[in-house]
């Protein structure tokens, strides 16, 4: 069973977002139309779950559908190769969650995995743009930068391409304001499906041993 939290966030407000001006165009869009207090609470709430190798991404899915789910109909998960959404206003949109993306006493974010060629090695290759916009979110912050300000620090690293992006070329829009935790149970929804699907097998072999 895991623990419900809640998790209310706030506006970063800086000179420019005060005077409603965004760095980037698509700021003040993912902002305003995504309900970032229940999308926090999701990644709260399954913070400490999920976390194995073989689980994250399952745990990223997770993530991504409650990003399309609270987004006012913005943002269309489509989880295709080199992007995740494409927006209501045709913006290609690439996701990266985790639990320590901003490394705030660095000034970068940590190690991120852009693209991985499944093996097939990345030294001869050039990265070729595949999406306009990376957001990155963590358990409480998230952030944008555009492919243009993130492309200088694009990486060949074996079988994928990483980046380790300065802060000064994010913004981070959206901050955790307060969390509090419920003695509420959540279902494992993820053990619960496992579960039924060896039990619709099982069902199914006493169908066909029975003929």
């Amino acid at each position: 069973m895991l623990q419900l939290s809640k998790v209310d966030s706030k506006n970063l407000e800086t000179l420019l977002t005060l005077t409603d001006q965004f760095e980037f165009d698509i700021t003040k869009k993912l902002r305003s139309n995504i309900d970032w207090d229940m999308v926090f609470s999701v990644i709260q709430s399954y913070r400490s779950t999920y976390n194995e190798n073989m689980l994250r991404f399952v745990k990223s899915h997770l993530i991504s559908k409650a990003i399309q789910k609270y987004s006012n109909g913005y943002m269309n998960y489509v989880n295709q190769t080199g992007y995740d959404f494409v927006t209501s206003d045709n913006i290609k949109i690439e996701l990266k969650t985790g639990l320590k993306i901003f490394q705030k006493r660095k000034q970068q974010t940590s190690d991120i995995i852009i693209s991985n060629t499944q093996g097939e090695s990345t030294d001869t290759k050039v990265f070729e743009k595949t999406f306009d916009y990376l957001l990155m979110v963590e358990p409480g912050m998230a952030g944008v930068t555009s492919w243009e300000k993130m492309r200088p620090y694009i990486k060949p690293r074996g079988d994928c391409f990483k980046a380790q992006i300065p802060m000064s070329e994010i913004e981070i829009f959206k901050v955790e304001h307060s969390v509090e935790d419920f003695n509420f149970d959540l279902s494992d929804r993820i053990e619960e499906a496992l579960d039924k699907a060896l039990l619709d097998i099982e069902k199914k072999f006493k169908k066909i041993r029975s003929k």
